[in-house]
């Protein structure tokens, strides 16, 4: 988890151009920010933004890990979305309006207890 916690601090520098934008988009102090940044750099063994008293712009290493941790955060993203879709299931109450006779008892019973056995929780 604190990997992505980092790539997430690192694309949002990146995108506000700001140690002090990107801390208050998150919520943590601007000197958070820049020790989260530099703890990443420090483990890759790379400098990953070029910084001046102006501006911040991405190295070529940074350029590449940008790319990269945009895409590991968007797949991290779809893996929570389909964890959850799994898990919620079907809810709410099924009404059905049908005739007694043959199409009811013929072909609406069988796939009402197979939509029962398959669905029940």
């Amino acid at each position: 988890m604190r990997e992505n916690v980092a790539m997430e601090v690192f694309v949002r520098v990146v995108e506000k151009q700001s140690f002090s934008a990107a801390g208050q988009a998150l919520n943590l102090t601007p000197s958070a920010i820049s020790k989260q940044v530099s703890r990443i750099e420090a483990e890759l063994g790379v400098s990953l933004l070029n910084r001046s008293t102006h501006e911040l712009s991405l190295t070529e290493a940074g350029k590449i890990y940008h790319r990269h941790c945009i895409k590991i955060l968007r797949d991290i993203e779809l893996a929570r979305d389909a964890a959850r879709e799994a898990s919620e299931g079907l809810k709410g109450v099924l009404k059905l309006h049908v005739t007694p006779g043959f199409t009811g008892r013929h072909f609406v019973l069988p796939a009402l207890r197979r939509f029962a056995k398959k669905y029940r929780t």
